[in-house]
């Protein structure tokens, strides 16, 4: 991952979720991996719409599909994100 990527990513608070169950991923940084079952029930969730794409899902707090991609658009995501009441009221606070 970028390293200009890498404070805007802390300040977001956003977790990356690899849902592949392969020994590459498995040592994927900066990666924070759940357990398999874990893994398992979020690809079957999000992956109904392109059982067999690789994509990228940008999901909520609320834990709903906010934006999907075909790669990582963490530009894009980034702007969606500071869009989200939460993050508008984490941005005030900070102030």
């Amino acid at each position: 991952m970028a390293r200009q990527y890498q404070k805007m990513i802390k300040d977001r608070d956003i977790l990356f979720i690899p849902l592949e169950n392969n020994s590459q991923v498995e040592h994927a940084k900066p990666f924070k991996l759940l357990p398999l079952a874990s893994r398992l029930v979020l690809q079957k969730m999000f992956s109904e719409k392109d059982p067999k794409q690789s994509f990228f899902v940008l999901i909520g707090k609320d834990g709903k599909e906010k934006a999907r991609s075909p790669f990582p658009r963490l530009p894009h995501f980034f702007h969606l994100i500071d869009q989200m009441p939460m993050r508008q009221h984490e941005m005030k606070r900070k102030n």
